[in-house]
């Protein structure tokens, strides 16, 4: 049984400083303590690391936070990285094809297989990408930090969703041997099954948006992260929150 410990939305800032009133960094250590506690196999931190764009100080700062991990940690990109800082922190350079960060890893249970949406974009050829790797493996998890759907957040639908959405699960849906997709991005939790497929979005370790609000409202400020166990056949994945005042 694989154990995955999934965070994303960590917006990290350049300093201690309070981001949305929140101390970020002190969601983030009580995430990390949490999760240190459970022993997963794999940490996936799947984008949007950095608070703006792409702040070289929280990478520096994240860096250290993962070296707490015995477990291998695999980072992905979201909208607000750089890549250049961001490879300049983490040393990714054998996973950077044409300035994208996409690649996959292997496992004696599954393949792991992530995609870099940082422009809010998956490009044609990570999609070729995508196929050709579905073609030559007989079962994957596939992370992308912007859900390839719609997902029933009114703002995030309409401001901030993957702007090749349509061409992009056109590709995905029809994929063999890929079943559950998991991303970030919206701020959220929630399981969407379509076209015989699992998309599941995973909350922030910052903060939780209003999913009914047509502009941005936060919902609450606890921060979450998903669990996924998965032993090549059968899945379990639920999410957990910090349900403490972390506020500065």
């Amino acid at each position: 049984m694989l154990r995955i410990a999934q965070i994303s939305d960590l917006h990290i800032a350049a300093t201690d400083a309070a981001h949305y009133n929140l101390d970020v960094r002190a969601h983030l250590r009580a995430v990390v303590t949490a999760i240190l506690a459970q022993q997963p196999d794999v940490l996936v931190v799947s984008g949007d690391l950095a608070a703006i764009a792409g702040e070289p100080e929280a990478y520096v700062w994240l860096d250290e936070i993962f070296q707490e991990f015995t477990c291998p940690v695999h980072i992905m990109m979201g909208n607000h990285d750089r890549l250049a800082a961001f490879n300049s922190a983490f040393k990714l350079d054998n996973n950077i094809q044409n300035q994208q960060l996409y690649y996959r890893i292997d496992y004696p249970e599954t393949t792991l297989l992530f995609l870099d949406s940082a422009p809010a974009n998956l490009s044609g050829e990570q999609l070729d990408w995508l196929q050709a790797q579905d073609q030559m493996l007989e079962d994957a998890l596939l992370f992308v930090h912007h859900p390839p759907l719609l997902c029933g957040s009114v703002f995030m639908d309409d401001k901030h969703k993957l702007k090749n959405h349509e061409e992009s699960w056109e590709v995905i849906r029809k994929l063999k041997h890929i079943q559950h997709i998991f991303s970030g991005h919206y701020h959220t939790e929630r399981t969407l099954c379509v076209d015989n497929k699992s998309l599941h979005l995973t909350p922030s370790t910052m903060l939780q948006i209003d999913t009914k609000h047509p502009t941005f409202k936060q919902q609450h400020a606890f921060p979450g992260w998903r669990w996924i166990e998965y032993d090549g056949q059968r899945l379990q994945t639920w999410c957990d929150y910090i349900f403490e005042d972390l506020t500065t």
